[in-house]
């Protein structure tokens, strides 16, 4: 998948964002999401972080090396136990329900169809750029730029609980199939014509 079929991918999903959010109505704004304390309004505003964010990001291509070969290992990194999603969760959680507040329903759907198809354009003007995000360390952090050392790397070693849950099951499958066979020659050998036994 190219570049600009990843881009009409992300236009195509925000623009149907954009048509959902306007046909919502203020009951809809108000339903309460599966998230805790979040409604659909705080779902929202949260998500539109991802179109604003991009047209952030659009402009502040640069030609460093890359942290992360690709966006499903870049995602996994921010997923583990000390990762960013997990250590700044309540935080993300509190400036949902803050940003809903913060922003009409009007400002928050036009995130999904005015800023993001902006930046996509943007985006295709660019021409072959590298599909990952590149993190600063946390002492070149300049002031107003990015913010470096947001990645924590720590990949925890979880092959011996693997392992042993593996052959935990194969003995458990090995002793079932030993008692059925067990029972099933027990019954053969009680319903033999002759009633004679091994």
């Amino acid at each position: 998948m190219s570049i600009d079929d990843r881009l009409t991918t992300l236009d195509a999903l925000w623009s149907v964002w954009a048509a959902t959010g306007k046909d919502l109505t203020d009951a809809d704004w108000h339903r309460p999401t599966r998230l805790e304390g979040w409604d659909l309004r705080a779902l929202w505003a949260h998500s539109a972080g991802w179109p604003f964010g991009f047209s952030i990001l659009v402009g502040r291509v640069t030609d460093a090396a890359p942290t992360h070969d690709t966006a499903a290992a870049l995602l996994a990194e921010f997923n583990v136990p000390d990762g960013i999603a997990n250590t700044t969760r309540d935080r993300v959680a509190e400036a949902g329900r803050d940003d809903a507040n913060r922003y009409t329903v009007d400002q928050l759907v036009d995130q999904f169809a005015t800023t993001g198809p902006q930046a996509i354009a943007q985006a295709r003007g660019l021409g072959e750029v590298a599909p990952y995000f590149v993190d600063a360390d946390a002492q070149a952090t300049a002031a107003g730029g990015p913010i470096g050392g947001l990645t924590v790397i720590a990949f925890p070693n979880n092959h011996l609980v693997y392992a042993l849950t593996w052959y935990a099951l194969a003995l458990m499958v090995a002793g079932a199939t030993w008692t059925v066979v067990r029972q099933e020659r027990r019954r053969a050998e009680e319903g033999s014509p002759d009633g004679s036994h091994d």
